[in-house]
């Protein structure tokens, strides 16, 4: 059991999680200390004089800048070197545009995290209520960053999400994506607390739970390639039978083009191997490799490693 600072209840501890190795970090975005923009934990794994093992507190990340209610700590994604945090209600701009949300960058120097902040990022455009942060992901080894951007777009509730690539100095926009279709709400790039954004090598998924073209809110997924020089959309898809307020793409995580999809009624589905579409209409209704269920709400926030374990 992990433990940061003293609590109060509403603080979410735990909202959002992320482990790599032997560091892990942990979202706290409703902290409650007195004009506390949310935080962020970092533990390390660390051997004992017994020889065994455990999770001891390194610290909090440093929310200098930041304000109360900012709720820094909604989305983290640990990888490598990296680690970034979301806080999707953050003020952006002078005059300051309420929620439109902050993306903070931390880098690993030798053997451990510097606390201070690296890089802030904000969205290329913006505008009140974006949520910017709202769902973040790092694959260290490629450089990359994206992050989900749910009520983005020409219409509320559409949502955009934004590539990163460390170019050995700093993040710069690389591009970003968008659904396929001219529907509203499909929430792509995030929605409540599920990861809506993910990323490994050169394959990007994006969750869209609310996506209509299946049924209302039945939702979807998106699956994007790095070809060498920019991001494309090799697929769009549903599970088989999908149902109204299923919420498919609440929560995704990859391994290449291997896929971890989990809908808001706690389930979460593989898919292994992804054939390209190209993102044509109409959207393939997929048959999963594996289901894994569970009565916590598996489906609604996971990560996987390498091997798959959820």
């Amino acid at each position: 059991c992990l433990a940061g600072s003293p609590g109060n209840a509403g603080d979410l501890f735990g909202a959002s999680v992320s482990i790599d190795d032997e560091f892990a970090v942990v979202g706290r975005p409703g902290d409650e200390t007195v004009f506390s923009p949310g935080k962020a934990h970092l533990y390390k794994l660390t051997t004992l004089n017994n020889g065994g093992t455990q999770w001891q507190y390194v610290g909090e990340l440093n929310t200098t800048g930041l304000l109360s209610g900012d709720q820094f700590g909604f989305s983290v994604a640990i990888d490598g070197n990296w680690i970034v945090v979301g806080a999707p209600q953050a003020d952006v701009g002078m005059p300051n545009i309420g929620d439109a949300g902050r993306v903070r960058i931390y880098q690993k120097i030798g053997n451990d995290f510097n606390l201070n902040l690296f890089q802030q990022l904000i969205a290329p455009t913006f505008q009140a209520s974006d949520h910017f942060g709202w769902s973040v992901d790092v694959d260290s080894a490629a450089g990359v960053i994206v992050v989900g951007e749910p009520n983005a777009g020409p219409s509320i509730g559409k949502g955009e999400a934004h590539i990163y690539r460390f170019n050995g100095v700093n993040w710069v926009l690389e591009q970003t994506l968008a659904p396929t279709d001219n529907s509203n709400a499909d929430l792509f790039g995030g929605f409540m607390h599920g990861r809506g954004v993910s990323v490994s090598g050169n394959t990007i998924v994006v969750g869209a739970a609310g996506d209509d073209i299946a049924a209302q809110e039945a939702g979807a997924a998106y699956v994007y390639e790095y070809n060498g020089v920019s991001w494309t959309c090799l697929e769009k898809f549903v599970p088989q039978n999908p149902v109204a307020g299923q919420q498919f793409g609440y929560s995704v995580d990859n391994v290449g083009t291997t896929l971890l999809v989990g809908d808001s009624d706690g389930l979460a589905r593989v898919f292994e191997n992804i054939a390209p579409d190209a993102c044509n209409e109409p959207t393939d209704q997929l048959t999963p490799d594996f289901i894994f269920s569970g009565a916590c709400g598996v489906g609604s926030n996971f990560e996987f490693n390498n091997n798959l374990d959820v």
